[in-house]
C-alpha cells in the first residue's frame, strides 16, 4: 500500500507531478498556497484536503517487469496514481457545474494534487473534446498536443495536454455558462496545488489591476464584473468555443493516445492524455451553439 506522496516520488525525477515554481514567481505563488484570501457565497477552504490518499492494493499489478526495471516501475507507479486520484474523485462531494462546487471538489482530493491526478479523480465516463488553439494563452502547439475541454453540465473546465517545463506551472480554467449560454464566469488554479483553494484566490489569479479587469479582457469581449451571486473579483465575459476545423478529437482520443510514445513519467503531456482516459474512454459532446466561434 503505497501513499500518494511515495507514488509521486517515483516520478518527480521524470518531470511528473513536481512542485517547484516558476522563476521570479515563486513567492506570489507560495503566499497563495498557504493564505486564502476571504471568501463570499461558498467557502471552498473550510475543510484543508487529506495530505495522502492510499492506492488500491490491486493496482500494484498494472506493471510488468522485474522491480529493478525503471520503465517498468514508472509505469505501475502512475498507475497506482491513478487509481490513488480517482478513490479520492469517488469520495469528493458532487455536481462539478459551478465554480463553487468544482473548488469544493478539488478541495476534497489530496495533494500535492497534480494535472494528471485531477484527470483521473474525474466521474466517468468524461464528456471531453480535443482542439488545436496555437492562439490560447493555453498552450497548445499542434494538434498532437490539444486543449481538453470537459464538460459538466454547465461548467467547462479546459487545459492544455503541453508538457510543462521542469520548474514551471499549468493553469485550469473553469468557465460556467451563463443564461442562455453566450457568456461565461471565469476562474484558474495554478497546478499543482499543494494545499486548500479559496474561492477568491480562483478569481484573484485572473485579475489585472492596471486595467480593472481579467487577462481573459484580451479575447473574451465584454468583461464586466459577474454581479449578484458571486464574490466582488468574478467578472464574466463572451464564451468562446474552438471553431469547427480546430477541433482535434471528440471523445476517446484513440488517435491521439496512439501516438503519444514517450515513456512512462518522462513527460506529464502524455500521463495527461493517458489520464483523460484512465477508467473507460472518455465520451464527445457539442459545445453549445451560442458560444462564439474563435
Amino acid at each position: 500500500m503505497k501513499t500518494l506522496a511515495a507514488l509521486l516520488a517515483l516520478l518527480v525525477p521524470f518531470g511528473c507531478g513536481r512542485m517547484a515554481k516558476k522563476e521570479g514567481d515563486a513567492a506570489s505563488k507560495a503566499a497563495a498556497a498557504t493564505t486564502a484570501p476571504a471568501t463570499t457565497g461558498v467557502d471552498a477552504t473550510t475543510t484543508a484536503p487529506p495530505a495522502t490518499t492510499e492506492a488500491p492494493a490491486s493496482a500494484s499489478a498494472s506493471g510488468s517487469g522485474s522491480p529493478s526495471d525503471p520503465l517498468a516501475a514508472r509505469k505501475a507507479a502512475e498507475a497506482e496514481l491513478f487509481a490513488a486520484c480517482a478513490a479520492a474523485g469517488a469520495k469528493a462531494p458532487a455536481p462539478l457545474d459551478t465554480i463553487a462546487s468544482f473548488l469544493t471538489y478539488v478541495n476534497a482530493l489530496p495533494r500535492p494534487l497534480s494535472v494528471p491526478c485531477l484527470l483521473a479523480s474525474f466521474p466517468r465516463p468524461l464528456a471531453l473534446t480535443g482542439a488545436y488553439s496555437p492562439a490560447s494563452a493555453q498552450f497548445s502547439p499542434d494538434p498532437r498536443t490539444p486543449r481538453l475541454f470537459l464538460q459538466f453540465g454547465t461548467m467547462i473546465i479546459t487545459l492544455s495536454t503541453a508538457s510543462v517545463a521542469e520548474g514551471d506551472n499549468e493553469t485550469v480554467e473553469m468557465s460556467e455558462l451563463l443564461g442562455d449560454l453566450s457568456t461565461s464566469v471565469k476562474a484558474e488554479l495554478v497546478f499543482p496545488l499543494a494545499g486548500a483553494v479559496g474561492e477568491a484566490e480562483a478569481y484573484d489569479h485572473m485579475l489585472v489591476p492596471a486595467t480593472g479587469k481579467t487577462t481573459c479582457d484580451g479575447c473574451h469581449f465584454g468583461d464586466v464584473p459577474a454581479g449578484a451571486g458571486y464574490p466582488a473579483n468574478a467578472f464574466k465575459s463572451a464564451a468562446l468555443r474552438p471553431g469547427s476545423g480546430n477541433i482535434t478529437e471528440k471523445g476517446t482520443l484513440a488517435g491521439i493516445v496512439a501516438k503519444c510514445t514517450e515513456p512512462f513519467g518522462e513527460t506529464n503531456r502524455c500521463a495527461k492524455i493517458r489520464a483523460s482516459q484512465y477508467g473507460g474512454a472518455s465520451v464527445g459532446y457539442d459545445f453549445p451553439a451560442a458560444m462564439t466561434p474563435k
